[in-house]
């Protein structure tokens, strides 16, 4: 695996930050990664920022993921989930918030860091 996951807290929001290269089938590896963070830490406001991270998983993939992992249909449920994105990926942006929203979960995609802890802290 070729990516990084790393998380900090702020004021009771749950930032958790992907970097480094993310190729083949590893967006199972990194959703479960994230998933399992958030259920450790018990957090109900998480941002995942993905500005740092190079290549998405495919249309394809990211579609079954959402699907294949049932922890997280929970844990986005109780969850208040932003995630930050770069203006280059807004496409991709929009079909994980149409994905998610199909599955029954519910993501709203930013592409300003403070913009998406104002959104949260609400």
């Amino acid at each position: 695996m070729a990516f990084d996951v790393t998380y900090t807290l702020d004021n009771e929001v749950l930032i958790i930050t992907l970097s480094g290269k993310l190729t083949g089938g590893d967006g199972k590896a990194m959703g479960q990664r994230i998933i399992d963070i958030i259920t450790e830490q018990g957090i109900c406001r998480v941002l995942v920022d993905s500005r740092q991270l190079e290549g998405r998983a495919s249309f394809t993939d990211t579609y079954y993921i959402v699907r294949e992992l049932p922890v997280g249909r929970k844990v986005r449920a109780r969850t208040r989930l932003a995630v930050l994105e770069i203006e280059a990926n807004r496409g991709y942006a929009e079909f994980q918030k149409a994905t998610n929203a199909n599955a029954g979960a519910t993501i709203t995609h930013f592409y300003d860091y403070d913009e998406a802890l104002a959104w949260l802290r609400q």
